[in-house]
């Protein structure tokens, strides 16, 4: 914890503009929000001299319209957990992965922007958003705009240039008559541990019960969230049957790419996670309204 005995500086930003420009000026400055990441995992030999806390930035929120709800980078995850907006929303697959999150203690101070901008592969929030196909807000020296299925390039690295901060994430609301089912689903050492492997699916049906869309994420089985492209494809115009649910998750090797640490062997890891994406699939097909 020396990096934290040597700060010289502690900023409160009014803004994210205002963030970002002192992230420019500030020699050695870091972001932080509920500091459970930065405490935690600490800094790995960076210098950091300042703080620059945007917890004042203006950036906790939720916000419904017709079209979008948006979530300000500083939310909490009690605040996703609770909101009154999420316990319908998409099955409650927010509420439910919110309430998977470590500790309350840590629910209670870690924020969404900080947890998706942290690029761990065992996010649990990281597969919802990708089922849900989540838009993320950045703010630099420009405004940019990227979707979570490409935001990620590996652990702990996103697409972010320097001196840029998450300011929003945008989830889209379904529109039209066919029905969408959602799932969400972790796998832990305990219920307060990191996720072994975690995963979210959303799959909408047509009137005949037909996969017109499909969406299959999955956490700590490669170096970021992953989306199982193939698997999906391959539900894409079939009515579900549990036989063939089986066999679009046999390829999921292609998919993966897991590692054995501490909690789990990537042996291990690569069953469950073919277990995992079964039972999401069938899971959000049955809440679609399709029958198995």
């Amino acid at each position: 914890m020396q990096y934290i005995r040597d700060l010289k500086k502690y900023h409160w930003p009014k803004g994210p503009q205002d963030a970002v420009r002192l992230m420019m000026q500030e020699p050695c400055a870091e972001i932080i929000a509920g500091g459970t990441e930065l405490l935690v995992s600490g800094l790995k030999g960076k210098e950091v001299n300042n703080l620059i806390d945007i917890t004042r930035a203006g950036l906790s929120y939720i916000k419904k319209d017709k079209k979008t709800i948006k979530i300000g980078a500083t939310t909490t995850i009690s605040e996703l957990q609770h909101a009154p907006v999420f316990k319908d929303f998409a099955d409650g697959i927010i509420s439910a992965a919110a309430a998977k999150f470590v500790s309350v203690q840590i629910r209670n101070a870690a924020t969404i922007g900080g947890n998706l901008g942290a690029a761990m592969p065992s996010s649990d929030l990281a597969p919802v958003l990708m089922a849900l196909d989540a838009k993320i807000f950045v703010c630099g020296k420009e405004n940019k705009e990227f979707a979570i299925n490409g935001f990620y390039i590996s652990k702990r690295k996103t697409v972010m240039a320097p001196c840029e901060i998450i300011t929003e994430i945008e989830l889209p609301l379904a529109c039209g008559d066919d029905k969408t089912g959602y799932a969400f689903q972790k796998i832990g050492r305990t219920e307060m541990d990191i996720a072994l492997v975690n995963g979210a699916a959303a799959i909408t049906i047509n009137a005949g019960g037909e996969v017109k869309n499909a969406r299959l994420s999955l956490g700590s089985v490669a170096p970021n969230t992953i989306r199982c492209l193939e698997i999906e494809n391959n539900l894409l115009g079939k009515k579900l049957t549990r036989e063939l649910i089986a066999a679009a998750c046999d390829n999921i090797a292609k998919a993966i790419d897991p590692k054995t640490d501490v909690r789990a062997s990537a042996k291990y890891r690569g069953t469950i996670a073919k277990v995992i994406a079964t039972r999401l699939i069938e899971e959000a097909y049955i809440k679609a309204g399709g029958k198995i």
